[in-house]
């Protein structure tokens, strides 16, 4: 019942708004049998919160979902007091908790939190400054030992996003201010309450640009600060800064950045190692998007050890996922770029989800059809244009400097995922079409067989073959476009393309084996493709065929491993067709790719 609903949210509110009162008034006063008896209470309350929060049921996502402002409002509100009483318990009390209890408690506080605060809307920026203030849920615990590691300064910044954005901000901040607590934030004397109206937006003045006026001021100054949007904490990974020209000015602003990027990686890493609802609630995609943006920092940035080494953790946590989960990340990478591009999360309330909506009915409709009736959907040129543009920003990076890190050649290589349309996949390679040789990893060039190389390959095939495993046949313009760049002396040999090598053997091998088996024209079409590629080339595609049509390859894993084993083995490719050949059953179609080719 609605009614139920309400009031269960708005005492629930009231207890622990009073309880939290108590406890800062105990903090002052010496202690006696009413403080002990508070005490227990506390403790109490705390061990059944935490049990909730626990509880494989527990999540806030609903109130996300609801139509009802009203409805999302009380819960919220309900939702904020249990937060803020949590987070006072473990800042003035970890002592008596209990380092285990503590250590239990404190990621699902900051999860519960971090939840609550991306559901904030418009109405709300009293109840978001206040829970950001709270020291404690941007406290790390460093490998499961007493010892915390602060990450204030992305307390600082976030602090900052609510209170100083713009002066409107400000305005709207004092009016929410007022709302849930009597007075504004500047006002803690208690001056009688001077609202302009009861509605959760302040009235705001606002003067009609004049010619003079900044355009970035506009712009900035019409944007308020809530909503923040479910993935917040990872979009302190796309910020952009001016470095300046002063020497001084740069080094000072570099560390600023740094200390700001490093942190932020940390308390993400610390809440995916703890599983926490608010990371597992971000979307795969989403993630990888925010990730790979810290990619395009200043080089100052991404050569510190620090930074790759928790970059290097996070991209392994998101890369262990499924195929059809990649499939759908690669979905979700290109709504956030297009949600990030447009700033849709300044929409608020009914707009905010049929945007939302709107936009993922859209890419489901891309990634069901082929990228040639891209123009023929309901997608803006704008909204295509900002996918392309990260993408494009991406690779020149790369070009540019990138290319010696090991972290910057994983992010690149995500791009080539089945999941992204082949248009997308195509751009990236033409982009970086120079340096394909450096697609390899370190550890992947001291070992090209080794389970690095193999897992890296997996990612990247789009299948077995078709007609068994029910995967898509690829592009005809993918497929020119990996036989264009394969020619390339830099690339043509496994020891000179390493990574890319093996990409372009896995995708020639597979469509030729499936045209072999079903389609004359297709086998055909595959002929003209391959011919007047280098002779070594030409020996491993062949090889890995047979190999595919003799184990009935029916995954991209099998694939991969198959291409990997035939690529890698020392003797010669055609000795090991005629071992292979000898074992398989002769047909008219294996025949005649030997034939058709060992004529070339």
């Amino acid at each position: 019942d609605i009614d139920v609903e309400a009031s269960a949210c708005s005492l629930l509110y009231s207890f622990f708004t009073a309880l939290h009162s108590l406890l800062n008034e105990e903090e002052n006063n010496t202690q006696d049998e009413s403080d002990r008896v508070l005490d227990c209470l506390v403790t109490e309350i705390f061990t059944k919160v935490i049990q909730i929060l626990s509880s494989e049921h527990a999540t806030l996502s609903s109130s996300v979902k609801e139509t009802s402002s009203s409805r999302r409002g009380w819960r919220n509100k309900a939702h904020f007091a249990v937060g803020r009483i949590m987070a006072n318990i473990l800042s003035t009390r970890s002592s008596s908790l209990g380092v285990d209890s503590v250590q239990k408690a404190l990621p699902l506080v900051q999860s519960f939190i971090f939840c609550l605060i991306g559901n904030f809307d418009h109405g709300e920026e009293a109840m978001a400054a206040i829970l950001l203030s709270q020291n404690i849920i941007f406290d790390i615990i460093e490998d499961c030992t007493t010892t915390f590691s602060s990450s204030r300064i992305v307390q600082e910044v976030l602090l900052r996003e609510i209170m100083d954005t713009s002066s409107q901000s400000h305005v709207q901040l004092n009016h929410s201010f007022k709302l849930l607590v009597g007075h504004d934030i500047s006002n803690s004397d208690g001056e009688p309450l001077n609202l302009e109206s009861l509605r959760c937006g302040a009235d705001l003045q606002l003067k009609p640009p004049t010619v003079s006026d900044n355009p970035e001021i506009i712009s900035r100054n019409e944007v308020l600060s809530l909503p923040l949007g479910s993935d917040w904490l990872f979009k302190l990974l796309s910020g952009k800064i001016d470095l300046g020209e002063e020497p001084r000015q740069r080094s000072i602003r570099l560390q600023s950045t740094s200390n700001i990027v490093i942190s932020t990686l940390k308390l993400i890493l610390y809440l995916e190692k703890q599983n926490t609802q608010y990371t597992r609630n971000t979307k795969l995609g989403f993630k990888m998007y925010y990730l790979m943006n810290a990619c395009l920092f200043p080089e100052e940035i991404l050569r510190l050890d620090m930074f790759e080494t928790l970059f290097r953790e996070l991209f392994a946590l998101y890369a262990k996922s499924s195929s059809n989960e990649e499939h759908q990340g690669a979905k979700a990478f290109m709504l956030a770029c297009i949600r990030h591009t447009n700033k849709a999360d300044s929409l608020t309330g009914a707009r905010k989800n049929n945007k939302l909506i709107a936009d993922e009915k859209i890419l489901d409709e891309i990634f069901s059809m082929a990228d040639a009736e891209e123009k023929k959907l309901n997608l803006s040129a704008k909204d295509l244009k900002a996918v392309d543009d990260f993408i494009t920003d991406l690779c020149t990076a790369f070009t540019d400097y990138g290319a010696q890190y090991d972290i910057f050649c994983t992010s690149i290589r995500f791009l080539l995922i089945p999941g992204f349309p082949t248009r997308k996949r195509i751009l990236v390679l033409n982009s970086i079409k120079d340096l394909l040789h450096l697609l390899t990893t370190e550890e992947e060039f001291k070992d090209m067989s080794g389970v690095s190389m193999l897992h890296s390959l997996q990612r990247s095939m789009s299948g077995g073959l078709p007609m068994l495993d029910n995967s898509s046949r690829d592009s005809a313009e993918l497929l020119d476009t990996i036989v264009l760049l394969v020619r390339n002396k830099k690339i043509s040999s496994l020891k000179s393309g390493g990574f890319f090598y093996l990409y372009a053997v896995g995708y020639l091998s597979r469509n030729l084996a499936s045209n072999a088996i079903r389609c004359n024209c297709g086998f055909e079409r595959m002929k003209q493709r391959l011919n007047g590629v280098e002779k070594p080339l030409l020996d491993d595609i062949i090889s890995v065929c047979f190999a595919l049509i003799q184990q009935s390859a029916r995954s991209a894993n099998q694939l991969a491993r198959i291409v990997i084993e035939c690529v890698t083995e020392e003797e010669d490719s055609w000795q090991r067709l005629e071992k292979k050949h000898s074992v398989m059953k002769p047909g008219i179609r294996l025949c005649l790719i030997s034939n058709s080719f060992m004529n070339q």
